[in-house]
């Protein structure tokens, strides 16, 4: 439907859109950054990475993963690995090899949800975990898992490897697990295997969290960034610019004061805002009171419609969905912004670890690759941080980065 028509204007429809505009820009301050605050947040984030390395004056919770960069043809040709990604309410696993062709190759993939978050300790958390999971009875050569909570990194002290530690106060997404860090999750797991099936207790192993073993970047629910061995915890940058709307992100979120940057990329965080905007939308009587509360899909989906979208999500009024449109948009760019602006950044600190001009980094994520055009804008943002050192990036999509990645690691320590 055509918002103006040459003999059948709505002017009531057009004041209304007019109003919600105005709310947009000047009253919420939905924009995008201009180029002087990239290149500020850039350099906020450069120093931030730089003391993390050095171990000194780092306000991220960023962690040396203690696992390098792996490439295929370093790996050992006809060995495997028993993979699983354990953190959210769904467990993965699988069975991970190197091919003929250097591929990754997964077999005997699984996935399966958890009944509980909640545990009455550590061993009913694995005993849970191991139920709803198919473990090979062929004995892998090594083990990979994704241990997708915060966590600290230490060498295996029982086997060649790298375990991580995880004290229960750090546990996140309503998990409670009892003593769970009384011993590093990698050797309380194997050993909870290694009671069902005949293992070898002393099987190498590498553990770590879900950005690291895509090696690159989770644009999703969340967001985070790792560069080499270094898991940065990028979206606890504090990038030093907030507008009203993200300001008020922040006070509706459940963890005020925490994951500022994020808060400006991630879906989580776009549907607070989404939804922050259609009820001032229902306050100034912009709309009708029965527009419920719209998912970040919501997002891709306008997008994908285009301005002149005549209804949506049991939302039939065009004219608030062309600002909406608006929105969407100022919301996605402003994203892609920050995200490729620090995937640039932190390709030019690690630019050891991406030697090549063309740099391949995988990204994991239903915004970034939900999103139109949202890997197109981060593509823009983040080469225009590269051209300084003369390198470009090439967002990559690989099924399953995680498990593949964590094979990966786990093969190597063999």
């Amino acid at each position: 439907m055509k918002l103006y028509k040459y003999y059948d204007i709505d002017v009531d429809g057009l004041a209304r859109y007019k109003k919600a505009i105005q709310i947009i820009k000047d009253d919420l301050e939905l924009r995008v950054l201009s180029d002087k605050e990239l290149a500020f947040i850039s350099n906020r984030y450069e120093k931030e990475l730089i003391n993390g390395v050095k171990g000194e004056g780092c306000n991220l919770a960023m962690v040396d993963t203690l696992l390098p960069s792996v490439k295929a043809e370093n790996l050992p040709k006809g060995k495997s690995a028993f993979v699983i990604e354990i953190g959210g309410t769904n467990v993965r696993s699988a069975s991970m090899s190197v091919g003929k062709d250097e591929s990754y190759v997964l077999k005997d993939y699984t996935k399966a949800a958890l009944d509980s978050v909640e545990f009455e300790n550590e061993k009913s958390f694995f005993d849970s975990i191991l139920r709803m999971t198919k473990i090979p009875k062929r004995r892998p050569d090594a083990i990979g898992i994704i241990w997708s909570f915060p966590g600290r990194s230490v060498k295996s002290k029982e086997r060649k490897g790298v375990d991580v530690v995880t004290d229960e106060s750090e546990l996140t997404k309503g998990f409670i697990i009892p003593g769970i860090g009384k011993r590093p999750i990698g050797e309380r797991f194997i050993e909870s295997i290694c009671k069902r099936i005949n293992w070898p207790k002393l099987i190498p192993v590498a553990v770590m969290n879900d950005t690291r073993a895509v090696e690159g970047g989770i644009v999703g629910t969340g967001f985070n960034l790792a560069f080499g061995r270094y898991n940065t915890e990028a979206g606890g940058l504090n990038p030093g610019i907030f507008t009203k709307i993200y300001k008020m992100i922040d006070k509706l979120s459940e963890n005020s004061g925490r994951q500022l940057c994020e808060k400006q990329i991630s879906g989580k965080y776009l549907e607070i805002g989404l939804n922050a905007l259609i009820r001032r939308f229902l306050d100034e009587s912009l709309c009708s009171s029965d527009i419920p509360q719209q998912k970040t899909e919501f997002i891709s989906q306008i997008l994908e419609r285009g301005e002149e979208c005549d209804e949506l999500s049991d939302i039939s009024d065009p004219y608030i969905l062309k600002a909406l449109h608006f929105a969407s948009k100022r919301f996605t760019i402003r994203s892609t912004q920050l995200v490729g602006t620090l995937v640039g950044t932190g390709m030019r600190v690690f630019a050891d670890d991406f030697p090549d001009d063309v740099v391949n980094f995988p990204i994991e994520g239903s915004v970034f690759w939900g999103i139109p055009g949202y890997d197109e804008y981060t593509t823009k943002y983040a080469n225009q941080v590269l051209d300084s050192i003369g390198k470009k990036v090439i967002f990559e999509k690989i099924e399953h980065a995680g498990l593949k990645g964590a094979g990966a690691a786990a093969l190597s320590m063999i």
